[in-house]
């Protein structure tokens, strides 16, 4: 063999060692984490769940998913929760009725659209400029008693309550710029339950549109304003863009939803899977978000 081709043959052995050197410091490529499976024998509970917030969002494509993970990983794989987005199933309205049914086992809803099935859901809002800082409304329901009372009265519903979920601010956006209350006079706004008795003391006409079409309402002029809880709501439905003035102060300091079972479905669960949803975790309400 002529020295040049001997060469040419240690360079490559050469390059082939040394790509198996650097292959094999390399780092592995990462495993998933797997979702656990239970025990063999375990009964698994399948939970439909639906949640407020839509498709495309943070808070419906991170935040609840990410929380269903959670309650799967911290249950040893024994409930599976098939999620909906708001909507798909479920219009937002309709998930409460239907948690009192059994047509849904699990679901956050806000009972201020439902006051002709629980007059008593006008409190989970708080009263329009009722209480001036979010801390006010947490400690009537954290730890006043307020929690206790309404696991009463959703039990009358066969519902069970589980937490609330709180937000900051529930909010008046206008497409047009409001320095008094004669500037409210005759506005068309989106408004629920009690905020919409509100909206028409002062003189506004009040009108109930679904969330998914709430852009649309405002953009064509079929409303001129809108009440809707947490500016991050606000955000997530692009809502400054056709309702960029927001009054202040906020029309209450707190808007929250709540999480709730079915109480056919929580009876049906053994007791250890009940812990579950004590924790921070299972409760969703560690701390306000909005």
């Amino acid at each position: 063999m002529s020295r040049i081709k001997k060469i040419v043959a240690l360079v490559v052995v050469g390059v082939v060692i040394v790509s198996l050197v650097i292959a094999g410091c390399a780092a592995p490529t990462p495993t998933p984490t797997p979702t656990p499976s239970p025990p063999p024998g375990e009964e698994v509970f399948e939970l439909t769940f639906a949640a407020w917030a839509g498709r495309g969002t943070w808070t419906g494509d991170t935040y609840w998913p990410h929380w269903a993970e959670l309650i799967e990983d911290m249950s040893g794989g024994r409930i599976k929760i098939d999620y909906s987005y708001v909507g798909e199933v479920f219009a937002f309205e309709d998930a409460y009725p239907a948690l009192t049914t059994g047509a849904l086992d699990l679901g956050t809803g806000y009972t201020a659209y439902n006051l002709g099935l629980i007059p008593e859901g006008t409190l989970t809002g708080g009263l329009p400029f009722s209480l001036p800082e979010v801390e006010n409304q947490i400690i009537l329901w954290e730890v006043k008693g307020w929690n206790e009372i309404w696991e009463e009265v959703q039990a009358a519903h066969n519902v069970k309550f589980l937490s609330n979920d709180y937000y900051s601010n529930t909010i008046l956006a206008s497409k047009y710029p409001i320095t008094s209350l004669d500037d409210l006079k005759g506005l068309k706004v989106h408004a629920y339950g009690v905020y919409g008795t509100f909206v028409e003391l002062l003189g506004m006409k009040a009108v109930y549109i679904d969330r998914t079409e709430r852009y649309l309402a405002a953009a064509t002029g079929v409303i001129d304003a809108q009440i809707s809880g947490a500016l991050h709501e606000h955000e997530e439905l692009k809502m400054e863009e056709v309702t960029p003035y927001i009054m202040m102060p906020a029309v209450t300091s707190l808007f929250h939803d709540q999480l709730s079972m079915n109480m056919d479905t929580w009876n049906s669960l053994p007791e250890d899977l009940h812990e579950v949803w004590s924790g921070p975790t299972g409760r969703c309400a560690a701390t306000p978000g909005g």
